[in-house]
């Protein structure tokens, strides 16, 4: 049996290679924009972090009570609190604290957001939390011990 021959015609020239230089252009633009906005990001969590975990500053712990009380991390919410706090009027030890806040989750519904107004005084607040589709205030009043401010009353959760 004969193999066939393929030969090229004369009158044909061979097909110029398709370059993918703008298809790389583009995957290496869309790579460089991702790694940015990651970098971006990153430094914002870390900044956002260390701004919650600040306990020198009276703003900052302010701001980690009410976002604990968001995540329902109600151990992080009670170590902003001083040894000797109260609630309403009423010393709290953790687990009184605990029950006070998934209660309050329960019969009113989750926090869902919070806004801290510190104009009066470094030491007092005025927490307007966002709790079950309505707003209500809740009064902070914190008190430097050594280099650490903790929260000494508040009067609601």
């Amino acid at each position: 049996m004969p193999v066939p021959t393929f030969t090229q015609s004369p009158n044909s020239s061979p097909q110029p290679r398709q370059s993918h230089r703008t298809l790389w252009i583009v995957l290496g633009s869309a790579i460089g924009v991702l790694v940015f906005a990651a970098l971006v990001t990153g430094a914002v969590f870390v900044a956002l972090h260390t701004f919650f975990q600040q306990t020198d500053q009276p703003v900052p712990v302010a701001a980690n009570y009410g976002l604990a009380f968001m995540r329902q991390d109600y151990a992080n919410a009670y170590a902003d609190l001083d040894s000797q706090a109260t609630i309403n009027g009423q010393k709290v030890d953790e687990q009184t604290f605990r029950n006070l806040a998934t209660t309050a989750d329960a019969q009113q519904g989750k926090v869902t957001g919070y806004s801290l107004d510190g104009s009066n005084s470094a030491s007092l607040f005025t927490m307007t939390v966002r709790r079950g589709g309505r707003n209500y205030q809740v009064h902070l009043q914190l008190k430097l011990e050594g280099s650490v401010w903790k929260i000494i009353s508040v009067d609601g959760i």
